[in-house]
């Protein structure tokens, strides 16, 4: 999306470099092992954020989003742990956008 009501998703893929499926086995915490979503990927205690929406609940309760696992290249397990977050528009208008306008006003007065 574009400025300020930009929204991202935040992954992170673990998988081994050296050993395949014959070997190890990922799987999210809780998770069932082979390819799908299943179990808790993240866990995150309750915080806030000037800038950034986390995803509901964050504030009071912290989140959970569920793991999911892939099977690549024939046989490696890649576990895919994400979490979703977007600008807040306020955050961006009252710290950037309005002292750029006053500081162009001003400018323009002298």
């Amino acid at each position: 999306g574009k400025l300020p009501y930009d929204k991202h998703v935040a992954t992170i893929t673990l998988a081994s470099y050296s050993q395949d499926i014959s070997s190890i086995r990922l799987k999210a915490r809780g998770g069932v092992i082979g390819a799908g979503i299943s179990g808790i990927g993240i866990k995150a205690e309750p915080m806030t954020n000037n800038v950034w929406e986390l995803p509901e609940g964050s504030a009071t309760q912290g989140f959970e989003t569920p793991g999911n696992v892939t099977v690549e290249w024939g046989s490696w397990d890649y576990l895919h742990l994400s979490f979703p977050f977007a600008r807040q528009p306020k955050f961006l208008i009252d710290q950037v956008i309005v002292p750029a306008i006053l500081f162009l006003l001003v400018s323009y007065i002298q």
